[in-house]
């Protein structure tokens, strides 16, 4: 069979197979198949579990030799000491895919571990392997669900893709909002055969992809994961990252945790800045990023303006936005006196704007106030900031107000709370009708902001031209040193930089006075 993806076995199946179904309802073997039941899967679900004949109303097989047809995937939803069995009668049945649950954890004796062993396999068959230690994954694109965990509600699709090493943060983020939609959500695990740049590449071939949002401990295929980044910024998808081993104690917890070397941070952060990925260090960051960039993936020239019914909010906002680095328009001077004739008095006609004066009239104030801000030409986005919450009035006025201003302008608008601890479901349901989104709290508000600036500004600048690659001797060379020790001196810094391609100004070792005269002279 002719596959649209390298990952589509795995990612969008016609035919499942989940060994270790299982008849007792909260048990994963169980949960497999009724999400995939629940979830409108229109392709055939085939059950294993030779305990059985029937679950959940379909034919139960002993084996995986004994499936009418070979599987697309195999969901391997048993216990350590038999995954690596069950992973080879599949594989053996002809399965494309699988897909490992279970932590891959043995006391053994053997100098190759379980986890070696199964990407091992995997690689032999030629199948991409999701997992081990993973929560599985959403596609609401297919639609396929592969996952044991059984939500109350499940999440809302939409534009947004996410891919996590994180299975607490996959569920975490993914099932408690409505307002974060998912055409596509990962929890890639130990990534014992695919990575992150597997499932990158995928995504952004998904029509309705319009962000992407990584959860990171590592990047285990830094070749791939920089290649995936570059399809990204052709397709012009956004990527926020959200990296974790910035100190010392949070790379070794990576290690401990799924054997993640998370690598030095800089590092990091000089790959994010040349490919434009937006960094957070938040899951209520990231979340709110994905929220506005999903809704707006690209904005005009020009600033924030925001708009305020209190001076002290106001004022937070600002010293807020000098923090995070979001900068605020300057409204021109037609702008200020279109302002001035709608204000009460005492209020001036300035960004961030403060509207209220003595309550007269407000409803009216808020919208026009708010409307000619947008119709500024510096003004790029345009905030709302307000605690809104159910039932009251003035939240009433501003939900009218970003109404009122999507039918009479283009600019972007977002209404972030001042204090997120409110009942505000009925704002959040009114937003998600009209196309605007909410964002809690007014740091994660101008963090989602800063990135869409980030973007557009990657967008503008000039391509940056990379030095010629150099022998595979020298690259051989550098990484037999590294393994060594990651520190370096002064003069071998200068060396490996020369050696790839970068011009520095020269550095030479010296071992006296005598040398060092001479050296100055020369």
């Amino acid at each position: 069979m002719k596959y649209r993806h390298r990952l589509s076995p795995l990612l969008e199946p016609n035919s499942v197979a989940v060994v270790g179904a299982s008849t007792k309802s909260g048990k994963p073997g169980n949960n497999v198949v009724r999400m995939l039941k629940r979830t409108g899967f229109n392709g055939d679900i085939y059950p294993i579990n030779p305990a059985y004949e029937n679950v959940e109303e379909l034919v139960c097989y002993a084996s995986s030799s004994d499936l009418p047809n070979p599987p697309d995937l195999a969901i391997l939803s048993v216990s350590d000491s038999r995954i690596e069995a069950a992973f080879r009668d599949v594989a053996l049945a002809g399965a494309q895919a699988a897909l490992i649950f279970g932590g891959a954890n043995l006391e053994e004796t053997s100098s190759i571990k379980l986890p070696k062993r199964l990407g091992d396999i995997a690689k032999e068959a030629k199948i991409p392997l999701m997992g081990a230690n993973c929560m599985g994954f959403y596609n609401f694109q297919h639609p396929i669900v592969g996952t044991f965990y059984y939500p109350p509600h499940l999440p809302n699709p939409g534009r947004c893709t996410l891919i996590t090493h994180s299975g607490s943060s996959w569920s975490s983020v993914t099932h408690n909002d409505e307002r974060l939609g998912f055409n596509l959500s990962i929890s890639t695990g130990q990534e014992l055969s695919l990575t992150a740049a597997d499932y990158i590449d995928f995504a952004l071939e998904q029509t309705d992809t319009r962000v992407i949002g990584l959860i990171l401990e590592t990047v285990r295929d830094p070749e791939n994961f920089i290649v995936a980044l570059e399809k990204a910024n052709k397709k012009e998808i956004p990527i926020v990252a959200l990296k974790v081993g910035r100190t010392e104690t949070s790379a070794r917890l990576a290690i401990s945790h799924s054997g993640a070397i998370a690598g030095n941070d800089a590092a990091y952060e000089a790959i994010f800045d040349r490919y434009g990925v937006s960094r957070v260090d938040t899951l209520e960051e990231l979340a709110s990023a994905l929220s506005i960039l999903s809704h707006y993936p690209t904005i005009g020239a020009g600033e924030l303006i925001s708009t305020h019914d209190s001076g002290f909010e106001r004022e937070l906002f600002v010293d807020l936005a000098e923090r995070h680095n979001v900068p605020l328009a300057n409204l021109t001077a037609t702008t200020t006196a279109k302002l001035s004739k709608l204000l009460d008095p005492g209020l001036d006609p300035i960004n961030p704007l403060d509207v209220w004066g003595t309550g007269y009239n407000y409803e009216t104030i808020f919208t026009e106030t708010f409307c000619t801000m947008l119709d500024d030409p510096n003004a790029a986005i345009g905030v709302v900031a307000h605690s809104a919450r159910n039932g009251a009035a003035i939240s009433e006025a501003w939900l009218d107000t970003i109404t009122t201003a999507f039918q009479r302008t283009k600019t972007p608008t977002v209404l972030v709370t001042n204090f997120p601890w409110t009942h505000h479901d009925d704002a959040i349901r009114r937003a998600r009708e009209v196309g605007f989104p909410i964002i809690d709290g007014m740091a994660n508000g101008l963090v989602g902001v800063r990135c869409l600036f980030e973007q557009r500004d990657f967008k503008a600048r000039n391509p940056i031209a990379s030095p010629p690659a150099p022998e595979p001797s020298i690259c051989e060379k550098w990484k037999v040193r590294l393994r060594q020790s990651n520190r370096l001196d002064e003069i071998e810094i200068m060396k490996l930089l020369e050696d790839f391609g970068i011009q520095t100004s020269g550095a030479k070792k010296i071992t006296s006075k005598e040398d060092a005269i001479k050296a100055y002279h020369q």
